[in-house]
């Protein structure tokens, strides 16, 4: 599907090795990471003026890292504790 979406000129973004593989870094504790903003069912308006953003946040136990996707492309990825802005 990849080579699909390059060659309509839509490229993806693939997340790290360790990520797909399910690394090490990519495990967290039993429950997994809990996302804690955006918050679920809260809407949020973003002005068009200014650089609209909305910031990532998760606890994530342990985990060196934490990988972000909206829908199945990969958005980034952060170590765990800090936030994806």
């Amino acid at each position: 599907m990849l080579q699909v979406f390059a060659q309509a000129g839509m490229p993806r973004r693939l997340p790290p090795a360790t990520a797909r593989r399910g690394g090490a870094n990519a495990t967290v504790a039993e429950d997994g990471p809990q996302i804690v903003s955006p918050l679920r069912g809260a809407a949020y308006v973003l002005r068009l003026r200014s650089a609209p953003t909305l910031t990532l946040r998760a606890n994530a136990g342990r985990a060196g890292a934490v990988y972000w996707f909206a829908d199945s492309a990969f958005d980034g990825s952060v170590a765990a504790g800090k936030d994806l802005v």
